[in-house]
Order: structure tokens, then sequence, then C-alpha cells
């Protein structure tokens, strides 16, 4: 997209060569008032289609950073509880070893 973009250019050096070169009889008066009107009024609508546009861009990078920061958070909370599920694993192996080895001693004084 061109952000130079002129949306009233009906000043511009063209459409001034357009009107002085126009004579009488190659147009009707009507005809090209409506069709001006129409212009004008499809430049209106492209305008604020492109307004349109740039307003839901800027929602979409909105909503893209807050599932980026989302994504981020899942994955950190996700590797820390994955972390503190194999310290529990680990744990838990050595207390039951430590339990039948407390176990085995017992059995073998009596």
């Amino acid at each position: 997209m061109d952000d130079d973009y002129e949306y009233d250019d009906y000043d511009s050096e063209e459409y001034l060569d357009f009107q002085k070169n126009l004579k009488k009889d190659d147009y009707e008066e009507d005809t090209l008032k409506s069709l001006t009107d129409r212009l004008h009024k499809i430049k209106q609508n492209h305008g604020k289609t492109m307004q349109y546009q740039a307003f839901i861009r800027a929602h979409e990078a909105r909503d893209r950073n807050v599932i980026e920061h989302n994504y981020e958070r899942v994955n950190f909370w996700s590797a820390i509880h994955m972390l503190a599920m194999i310290c529990t694993a680990i744990f838990q192996v050595f207390f039951l070893r430590s339990l039948f080895a407390n176990a085995g001693t017992k059995g073998q004084r009596a």
C-alpha cells in the first residue's frame, strides 16, 4: 500500500488538464457530474476501507502479541511442572529404596 496516496486529487494537474480539455459538446453535464460523484464516493469508500484494514491489522498484531506471550508462559510453567515431577519421582525412588533397605536389615537381625 502506498501511504502517500492522495484520496482527494481534484486539485491535481492531471485532473485540471482533463477539465480544461473537455468541450461542452463532448459530454453531457449530468453524465459527467454523476461520474465525478461516483468517483468521489468510490474514493471515500476506499479511504474508509483502508482505515478499517489498518484498524484490523493493529487489532490482529495486538492479539498475536498476547497469544505469543501466553505461549511462552505456558511453556515456562510446563517446564517447571516437568522438573517438579522428575524431582518427585527421584525422591520417591530413593525413599522407597531406603524403606526396603531398612526392612531388610531388620529382618536379618531377627
